[in-house]
């Protein structure tokens, strides 16, 4: 050994170790175990107990919220385990159920633990261990938290999933940053909040599972954006109507819809072991405004998940195409101006080319209002333009 090396007791480490908790969580907010705690906290209890606001010195009371919230995704899980008959969507929802019995068993513990690689993506943890740990310590030395910490952490995940990885990765997760949701659209509570979220969620997950699939029902990515852009606003606007409706007329409301939105933003983090890449849907999202698009794409991403989902890919191939012409041409003119992509799509609407395929998708009367809602997109562009 050599005697000029100074040997660090375990007593000394641990006693050097940063703590994670409730009271100093916004210190931290940079790492995604972060991310995910406040994620699940507000996700379950909203704005007014977000812990990057403010220090939670006393999280008894946080915690019973959330554990009830945990039981009530248990309740639901119960409820749909009830109404499948098929062996494997059952096999599925038993393993859901004990995900989440374990998280709110982790819930009920106060205990010490380390917080080591696995509570880390790949590529966080070791610029994290560099700066605050030196040259050659472990991270379970550096970093500890308590139990229901690391509940709130898997809470946050499972909220968050849009896509399951194998072995040694965790697969991909949606983040935003919900205080902006819940402070910036002041009317938008967190039930409210809760269902924008889900629907851009859900979206996102049958994205990433036809990617990970192939085949010929692939969607592109630039309708891919579109439509999700078109639902982020459908949904907001679904929302946000639903509660005002009591108070305002119909011509102030949508006036003050359009004023939230195009004054706002909207900006997800897809998160995964490789990096946090943001998609800024901002611009996009204000030229589906304009364009009177939201309804009809988000028509389109529902009927993508619903055939999907019911395993009719041949239908689903049908809409894909759909999406592929109007979702990318509504892309290429949000980016260039160029009224010849929207055009472009009208014309291949109102001409029939794809009433075929869709007559057999939606039925007649569903592609009738699909079809009437695209077309009336043509006269919004084109007159915004010549104004």
């Amino acid at each position: 050994m050599n005697k000029g090396r100074k040997r660090t007791s375990r007593r000394s480490t641990e006693s050097s170790a940063i703590f994670l908790d409730l009271n100093n969580l916004m210190e931290f907010r940079h790492l995604s175990f972060a991310q995910f705690v406040r994620f699940a906290i507000v996700f379950a209890i909203g704005k007014g107990e977000d812990p990057f606001d403010k220090p939670i010195d006393n999280p008894s009371a946080i915690l019973d919220n959330v554990k009830g919230f945990v039981d009530s995704l248990i309740s639901d899980v119960e409820e749909r385990y009830k109404k499948v008959s098929n062996s494997r969507s059952r096999k599925a929802l038993e393993t859901e159920k004990e995900e989440l019995k374990k998280i709110l068993a982790k819930m009920n513990s106060d205990q010490e633990e380390a917080l080591n690689t696995e509570f880390f993506m790949d590529y966080e943890f070791k610029e994290y261990v560099r700066i605050w740990g030196g040259r050659g310590k472990a991270v379970r030395d550096i970093l500890k938290t308590r139990n229901y910490m690391l509940g709130l952490y898997e809470l946050g995940m499972y909220l968050t999933r849009i896509a399951r990885g194998g072995r040694n990765d965790k697969g991909a997760f949606l983040l935003v940053e919900p205080s902006y949701y819940l402070h910036y659209y002041k009317v938008l509570d967190v039930d409210g909040f809760r269902k924008f979220y889900l629907g851009i969620r859900d979206f996102m997950k049958y994205h990433e599972e036809i990617q990970r699939q192939g085949g010929n029902h692939k969607l592109g990515e630039t309708a891919f954006l579109t439509l999700l852009s078109g639902l982020a606003i459908d949904k907001l606007f679904e929302l946000l109507f639903k509660l005002l409706r009591d108070k305002r007329g119909y011509d102030q409301i949508y006036d003050e819809i359009m004023n939230l939105i195009n004054n706002g933003a909207l900006v997800l983090y897809r998160v995964s072991e490789s990096g946090a890449t943001p998609y800024d849907l901002t611009n996009l999202a204000k030229v589906v405004l304009k364009m009177r698009a939201a309804d009809a794409l988000a028509d389109i991403a529902k009927s993508l998940q619903t055939y999907h989902s019911g395993g009719r890919h041949d239908i689903e191939n049908y809409v894909a195409n759909l999406a592929n012409i109007v979702g990318g041409n509504i892309f290429a003119y949000a980016i260039s101006k160029d009224l010849h992509h929207i055009y472009y799509t009208v014309r291949s609407i109102a001409a029939g080319s794809f009433d075929e395929d869709m007559n057999k998708a939606l039925g007649a009367e569903g592609w009738a209002k699909l079809k009437s809602k695209l077309l009336s997109m043509r006269v919004i562009a084109w007159q915004k333009e010549l104004q």
